[in-house]
């Protein structure tokens, strides 16, 4: 986890040392507010580009009724297939976002990781 600008790009190289290594890795990023892209906000830089070359997945969580899904997904990229990072940027106005809790839709778990054909378990 990590704050916005500065903080984030530090993190690549974590990225991509478990780019490199095939490990599995959920970095998770503060960003700007939503309405502030494109207008130089605190600490305003593309981290999704940032990310891109050392990630399997990335994606900027836009609203916070899709934060289950979007966790889900991370957890499932980052571990499936050959393992490695993955980066969520979460603006800081999802991040503070109320939401009842009565209406949250949540993953029961991720499902276990498939077993290729040459697994002999």
């Amino acid at each position: 986890m990590s704050v916005s600008g500065p903080g984030m790009t530090n993190c690549i190289s974590g990225l991509a040392n478990a780019w490199a290594n095939k490990w599995p890795m959920i970095l998770i990023g503060g960003a700007h507010d939503l309405n502030q892209d494109g207008t130089g906000g605190f600490q305003e830089c593309d981290q999704l580009i940032g990310a891109q070359p050392f990630v399997k997945y990335y994606a900027k969580v836009s609203s916070i009724d899709r934060i289950p899904f979007y966790i889900a997904k991370a957890f499932r990229e980052s571990m499936y297939g050959t393992p490695g990072p993955v980066y969520l940027d979460f603006p800081g106005n999802v991040l503070t976002a109320m939401y009842p809790e009565s209406d949250l839709k949540t993953f029961a778990y991720v499902e276990d990781i498939p077993r290729t054909f040459a697994d002999p378990h």
